[in-house]
């Protein structure tokens, strides 16, 4: 059984988030200072963020609607 887009999505960032104080280790020593480690966490958080919008982008443009609600170019 396959699980829906938000489902995988909602499943992701769960993981990320109980697994944040052991990722936030690692970044700490690869980048050496607590500063940069939160900044590679948050990039990898936003990473995750952008992936799961990608994910429900494709949900909703499966049913025909618009991605993005952008207003046309053209339109002034």
């Amino acid at each position: 059984m396959s699980d829906s887009p938000d489902e995988q999505a909602l499943w992701l960032q769960r993981a990320f988030d109980e697994h944040r104080r052991e990722l936030h280790v690692h970044c700490y020593r690869l980048a050496g200072n607590v500063t940069d480690a939160d900044d590679l966490l948050r990039i990898e958080n936003g990473k995750i963020v952008e992936s799961n919008a990608f994910i429900g982008a494709r949900h909703v443009a499966a049913f025909g609607m618009p991605a993005t609600l952008e207003p046309d170019a053209g339109a002034e």
